[in-house]
């Protein structure tokens, strides 16, 4: 069930796509918009700030929030809302990762290599060992916007399809959990830097090297401690990181 919040961003939304509110059209105030959904204004301003980052909608102080003009636009953010991305019912409902990443486009490479031995000592792993990497470049409107490489113990995935190139990011999980094991939360480690030439290259992001960046790490484990999935993702600073922290 939709929280209140995002309840609010999908009527707004919905209102916007359909025409009901037009570009340059005055959205409700937050304390009408408070009133109606019998909410706090903090809750308005979530929904709304999540139409901001999908480029829906401008605010200006003092003034108000209005409909965005997207026509022939791209997005000046794109989202990606952490909550429940990788969750079995959401994959199961195909409301998983890639789909909080835009309309894209992905290129995916998949080789074998010897883990190093900096990233076998994270992964639990002898240095020389044989992993699986995915590599996937995802473009948003023809331009590349994240590159995502994942690593995994290859003895895990011999002889599944996470070694075809068409297995998408939920249907990786799915298959780690169809070959047996259960999946601990993920951890993800949020960094800030420059790109690399790697990461700078025209068949990865093809910006220039030294160009700022965002970087999250992922760590996928077992129930036992167990890493199964080693990723990292470097994106372009269009990327909005929206995570929803708990208090108990």
């Amino acid at each position: 069930m939709a929280s209140k919040r995002e309840q609010i961003a999908a009527d707004l939304r919905g209102a916007i796509t359909n025409g009901e509110l037009e570009p340059g059209a005055r959205l409700p105030t937050e304390d009408h918009l408070a009133g109606t959904y019998n909410v706090s204004r903090d809750t308005v301003r979530w929904a709304i700030q999540a139409l901001r980052a999908d480029g829906l909608v401008l605010s200006e102080q003092g003034v108000g929030t209005f409909v965005a003009d997207t026509a022939n636009q791209p997005p000046k953010h794109i989202r990606r809302y952490s909550p429940a991305r990788l969750a079995h019912d959401e994959r199961e409902a195909n409301r998983g990762a890639h789909l909080h990443d835009g309309d894209a486009t992905v290129h995916t490479r998949v080789y074998f290599e010897p883990v190093t031995e900096a990233l076998a000592t994270e992964m639990g792993l002898e240095p020389g060992d044989e992993i699986t990497v995915r590599s996937r470049v995802m473009s948003l409107n023809g331009v590349p916007t994240k590159l995502a490489t994942s690593r995994l113990p290859r003895d895990i995935t011999r002889g599944t399809r996470i070694e075809k190139v068409d297995t998408d990011a939920d249907e990786l999980l799915t298959q780690l959990e169809e070959a047996g094991f259960t999946l601990a939360n993920p951890i993800e480690r949020v960094t800030f830097g420059t790109a690399r030439s790697t990461e700078s290259s025209e068949d990865a992001l093809n910006i220039k090297t030294g160009d700022p960046v965002v970087r999250i790490t992922r760590l996928q484990t077992d129930a036992h401690g167990r890493v199964l999935e080693h990723t990292q993702m470097t994106m372009l600073v269009s990327y909005e990181l929206t995570y929803e922290i708990p208090v108990s």
